[in-house]
């Protein structure tokens, strides 16, 4: 839905989407709010909540309004009885707000683990620096900074990827400004990926939901690639 629908983008802050046609404030906001606003959130919805789930929504949805004129509150009430769960905020944030949504890793750094400082007893008294058992330290301090760029809320998923193919996991509630995550002598950090699975649909830039620690020259020999391959032609 993203790549089809990726003309709301430029419209998401212009207006509400749960208000009258007439309120918009031109034909473009309107159309981008009434179809590709609908089909992001909508699939939004769905990677959060899962596809079965959905369907039955969807179904509990029309089986209950067919042949009626039902309103977005109702839409929102067969979600809520589907799941089980409370999702007003989903529709609130998205549907009643006119924020962006943006998350992006900031920053993203690894390196090797320096030895504690300080006093350290040894043969029963006290002396500056750390016994030979901690001064060979092992292993990198890695941190990872996310932020939330867009003024709408989402809960998102955090992954660190390691050198030794070993993955760190978690959900954020998106609700603050930023969040750091720091691995204390660790594997060396690779990248971190804010959403991952590209669940959030509504992600007005996916640019910046990467960041590898070292850069990776694959994707500059890629794009120089293609601008000799267009220049060729154009010459």
């Amino acid at each position: 839905p993203v790549d089809a629908n990726r003309g709301f983008f430029p419209q998401a802050t212009k207006d509400v989407h749960a208000q009258p046609a007439w309120k918009f404030r031109d034909r473009m906001s309107y159309g981008a709010s009434s179809y590709s606003h609908t089909a992001l959130a909508l699939a939004t919805l769905e990677n959060l909540i899962g596809t079965n789930v959905m369907d039955r929504a969807l179904h509990l949805y029309f089986e209950t309004w067919k042949f009626r004129h039902p309103h977005l509150s109702d839409f929102v009430d067969a979600v809520n009885r589907t799941t089980g769960r409370d999702w007003t905020w989903f529709f609130e944030r998205t549907f009643h707000g006119s924020g962006d949504v943006d998350y992006a890793v900031e920053q993203a750094a690894s390196t090797p683990t320096k030895p504690p400082k300080g006093l350290f007893e040894k043969d029963g008294k006290l002396s500056e620096g750390p016994p030979p058992e901690l001064a060979r330290a092992r292993g990198y301090d890695s941190v990872v900074l996310v932020t939330r760029k867009g003024e709408t809320a989402m809960p998102v998923e955090i992954l660190l990827r390691f050198e030794s193919g070993r993955t760190y996991r978690s959900v954020w509630d998106g609700e603050a400004r930023w969040k750091r995550f720091r691995v204390t002598a660790g594997p060396k950090l690779v990248e971190a990926l804010v959403d991952p699975d590209e669940k959030i649909l509504l992600d007005s830039d996916r640019t910046n939901n990467g960041r590898r620690v070292a850069a990776d020259p694959r994707a500059a020999a890629r794009w120089t690639a293609r601008s000799v391959f267009w220049m060729q032609n154009f010459l």
